[in-house]
């Protein structure tokens, strides 16, 4: 028996191709969203699918890549990281890809095998023979925690006869690439393929500091093995092996806002509910301490007396803060960043999957899906956007309004204050940088789940049935290096690990002579999770904080180490401390679909969804010695859809409105503490939300296929948790708003056949995607001391700007006698277009608002040889 092929039927081609390459109509495409291959147009679910050929097109090489590329499905790289990716799919996001302690909200499967964190998710892809994204609540068919939907990346198969795939890149910033692929059959029953690939660029963004590297660049590789054993007509194992690497610089952070001092929020604009993030109130405080501390400190000391040095290099920095403050532009993305050590970012990934598939009959199947994955994730970051050295740098505004305090001996129930202040100098001169908030994680995670399917049919009715287990264990280790010397070195590291089973079951009944179809299905999880809490910290006398042990007689600066992988700082009391919850859910869906004719469709949908529980490792309860948890999300989704062919196959519009309504919605949220920051999951209470897409295709011409994708959302919050103080309490609910969701979307695509000759064949692939401005998170809420009252505000946050992004692609494609050469000159926001993607506040005593932003213009040469 001879190695079957990938599936071809038309490999999910959206547009049926002559011998030519001009287009001649529109194409039925093949997914198997529900575990069986089906018609896209008679599948009653929202999907976007993309091709081998589309995925080349619109070059695509990460999960990050279909951001703006794909309607409804936006997202971000965590900040000081790469390769961890957090996804958004139609307003539901999925919080910090830098943490395991949450289980993202999309899920994201490769060959049918759940990919458990997001860390690592962003590596580079191999292989791909198609992605399909499925949208809205996946309760039944891929029910663990797909509240927002489910991606599958589906690879290619060895083929049946040898074949040849190289390619080779170079682009601006120096980017350069080589991919292969080769497929060996090795019998008539087996057959290997064997890939690799490489990836480089140099930094988008330098550095203001010399002595340290620039921000984002690329430096990337992996392999891949796959095998396809077929030792009968019915039965197929394949296997694959993927190794991948990643080891490059981090974002750059821009500063773009101070919060306010608190002797001025209260006259700020929009307190408390909006407190502009644009006001100069810190700069104006450091610029007034520097200058009191030259008029009243320095003016009465000369060169040579105690302390002469320290108090003028103090007013020095004072000065170039000033200068460093009024310089900000918070309107425009900076053309280089800054730090005070290199940032960088690691991913190390092995995974293995194994799929066995028997046909009973011609009518059943059984199948197996075996997956292994370990994942070693590293960031190293400066998370400021500061560069906090002493040679050239700028101290940060905490440190600065701290030793003027204490010159002006403004800081109560202390002694020996201007000493004090000399010894923080000292220290700060001692280790040449103050940082503001630099970070070393770690993260390890290791994966086995299993999944055994029955599929099959009758002449009426279609089912899949089957069950699902899933264990994983991470190790996360956190080293935070907060407002040096004024805090401490800490790490709040933890081990959290997840058990889940369920059993899942889907049928479809078409009655015999009807036009209409109904589908059920159910599924049940259990599942357990643990945290074991291992926090670290300096401590001397029961003190933690760097100011206080100075003035104890600790040397400022004695409580901070070096980041580094193994850390020797005296365990925190809820060192070993270990929780463990359960939780289960019922999900379901109910759809029924209508065939008005042979291209015209109607569905009506009713789903729920679920996302487990969990706990926050970086949070803790120390006041009652309980673990930061947070409960289990649910979700019910409405939906009607509509899929039509017609103009004689040369048109074809899907469109779907969408109404979801949560309980105990999880939102990832950032809390400032001591001048650090951490993200923790809060359950928001409730939340309805409303969409419509619509997705036109049209093939007008032979030569020409066009498409238009718009996507609409509405709805914030019905209910969101207080921000509450010790004095006060701050109603959220009309505050908080839809993080990281635009209200409108649009992409606009063409694909044409410029020329086709014996010569050979030119074609433009182009595409152009809008979106609204969004808002990074859905509040960023802290406190003030204001009159002796504990006041609590929310900040206005910096917006994700609205952009229009273009890209495209001009290929010559020439067949030859046993072979096909393509040269592609490609382009990445063509127009160069500046916008953020993602922001954060570091709170009221560090005053920062930080953002990153997406890639500038790219422009590059591809060379593809097959055979």
């Amino acid at each position: 028996m001879s190695i079957a092929k990938p599936f071809q039927k038309t490999a999910l081609v959206m547009a049926l191709m002559t011998a030519s390459g001009a287009y001649a109509a529109i194409e039925e495409v093949i997914v198997t969203a529900e575990k069986r291959e089906a018609n896209l147009q008679e599948t009653p679910i929202a999907i976007n699918a993309l091709t081998a050929d589309m995925i080349e097109q619109k070059g695509i090489s990460s999960i990050s890549d279909l951001f703006e590329k794909v309607p409804g499905v936006v997202g971000y790289e965590a900040p000081s990281s790469r390769g961890n990716i957090s996804v958004n799919i139609r307003g539901i996001g999925s919080g910090n890809s830098n943490s395991p302690s949450s289980d993202p909200a999309n899920a994201i499967y490769v060959d049918g095998v759940y990919l458990g964190v997001a860390a690592g998710t962003g590596v580079d892809a191999m292989d791909l023979e198609r992605v399909e994204v499925l949208k809205g609540p996946q309760g039944t068919l891929y029910g663990r925690n797909s509240t927002g939907g489910a991606i599958n990346f589906i690879t290619k198969k060895p083929g049946e006869e040898a074949a040849a795939k190289i390619k080779a890149g170079i682009g601006s910033k120096g980017h350069e690439s080589l991919s292969m692929r080769f497929d060996v059959p090795v019998s008539d029953t087996l057959g290997v393929a064997v890939s690799a690939y490489s990836r480089q660029r140099d930094d988008l963004y330098s550095n203001t500091n010399s002595a340290q590297s620039g921000f984002e660049n690329i430096d990337r590789q992996g392999y891949r093995f796959a095998a396809r054993f077929e030792p009968t007509e019915t039965l197929s194992l394949d296997y694959a092996f993927n190794h991948d690497e990643l080891d490059e610089h981090t974002q750059m952070m821009g500063v773009v806002g101070f919060n306010p001092m608190a002797s001025a929020v209260a006259a700020i604009d929009g307190f408390p509910n909006a407190v502009s993030i644009t006001g100069s109130s810190i700069t104006q405080s450091v610029n007034a301490t520097g200058q009191g501390v030259a008029g009243f400190v320095l003016a009465g000391m000369a060169p040579g007396d105690f302390g002469f040095d320290q108090v003028s290099q103090f007013v020095g920095w004072t000065q170039d803060y000033v200068d460093w403050a009024n310089s900000q532009d918070f309107d425009t993305k900076p053309s280089s960043g800054s730090s005070d050590s290199n940032s960088e970012s690691t991913n190390e990934v092995d995974a293995h999957s194994l799929s066995l598939t028997w046909d009973l009959s011609d009518s059943v199947q059984l199948k197996s899906i075996t997956g292994f994955r370990e994942v070693s994730s590293m960031n190293n970051a400066d998370l400021d956007g500061m560069n906090n050295s002493v040679d050239g740098g700028v101290m940060g505004s905490i440190q600065l309004l701290t030793i003027g305090g204490l010159f002006f001996n403004q800081i109560p129930d202390l002694t020996g204050q201007f000493v004090k202040a000399l010894d923080i100098i000292d220290a700060i001169n001692e280790r040449g940088r103050a940082e503001v908030f630099n970070t070393y994680a770690t993260i390890d995670h290791e994966q086995f789940s299993q999944e055994f399917q029955v599929v099959g049919s009758t002449d009426n009715l279609d089912y899949a049935a089957g069950v699902y287990f899933y264990n994983a264990d991470a190790e996360f280790r956190n080293h935070q290096l907060a407002t040096f010397p004024l805090a401490s070195s800490q790490t709040k590291s933890y081990d959290i690990s997840s058990e889940a089973a369920s059993l899942f079951g889907q049928a479809t009944w078409r009655p015999a002579g009807q036009k209409w179809a109904l589908t059920a299905g159910l599924r049940y999880t259990e599942e357990t999770k643990e945290i074991t809490y291992l926090w670290q910290g300096m401590s001397f006398f029961g003190m933690t904080d760097a100011f206080s042990l100075g003035f104890a007689g600790v040397d400022f600066g004695e409580s901070y180490v070096t980041n580094a992988e193994t850390l020797d700082l005296p365990e925190r009391a809820n060192y070993g401390d270990s929780f463990e919850e359960d939780f289960s859910n019922l999900s379901g869906k109910l759809t029924a679909q209508y065939f008005i004719n042979d291209d015209t469709n109607v569905y009506a949908t009713y789903s729920t969804g679920y996302r487990s529980g969990g706990f926050n490792g970086d949070v803790y309860n120390f006041a009652t010695g309980a673990a930061d948890a947070f409960d289990e999300e649910t979700i019910t989704s409405m939906e009607l859809g509509l899929k039509t062919t017609f103009w004689d196959g040369k048109a074809q519009l899907n469109g779907a409105i969408f109404s979801y309504s949560y309980d105990d919605m999880q939102v990832s949220t950032l809390e400032a503490d001591g001048g650090s920051i951490s993200s923790s999951i809060a359950n928001a209470g409730q939340a309805d939300r409303e969409g419509l897409e619509l997705s036109l295709l049209l093939a007008p011409t032979d030569n020409l296929l066009l498409s238009i994708d718009y996507t609409a959302m509405d709805g914030d919050f019905d209910e969101y948790p207080a921000n509450i103080t010790a004095d006060l309490s701050q109603d959220m609910t009309d505050i908080a708003k839809r993080g990281l969701s635009p209200d409108n979307q649009l992409l606009v695509g063409a694909d044409w056949t410029l020329m086709d000759s014996a010569n050979g064949v030119l074609s433009l692939s182009a595409n152009v995607s809008y979106q609204d401005e969004t808002q990074p998170i859905a509040a960023s809420v802290d406190k003030y001391t204001i009159g002796g009252v504990s006041t609590p505000v929310t900040f206005a946050q910096h917006e994700n700007d609205s952009r229009t992004l273009v890209n495209a692609r001009l290929s010559w494609s020439k067949a030859m006698a046993s072979s096909n050469l393509v040269v592609s000159l490609w382009g990445q926001n063509i127009t160069d277009e500046e916008y953020g993607v993602f922001g954060f506040n570091y709170g009221a005593s560090v005053g920062l608002n930080l953002h990153q932003y997406g890639a500038p213009r790219t422009v590059g040469l591809d060379i593809t040889w097959e055979m």
